[in-house]
């Protein structure tokens, strides 16, 4: 038995409150970080709703300022521009 099981074995109250402790800590900030993602995503939608544009105009070979909000992808083609 190494040493690390028998201080396990000895102070089990201890090792078991800090597991407990542990994963009470890593929910709060797993939770924290989700409500803090939903609400980036829940402004940028509301941001897109209220703006009502009916095109997005933005520099090719990226995804744009709402990167999850992706609803076509076309090309628009006009004299003196290159696309």
């Amino acid at each position: 038995m190494n040493l690390a099981d028998k201080d396990i074995c000895h102070n089990f109250g201890r090792f078991a409150l800090t597991t407990v402790g542990i994963g009470i800590l890593l929910m709060i900030v797993m939770g924290m970080m989700g409500g803090i993602y939903r609400g980036l995503i829940c402004e940028a939608t509301l941001l897109v709703g209220t703006i009502g544009a009916d095109l997005w105009v933005v520099q090719g070979g990226t995804r744009g300022p709402f990167m999850e909000i992706v609803f076509t992808t076309f090309s628009v083609s006009a004299p003196g521009w290159s696309v």
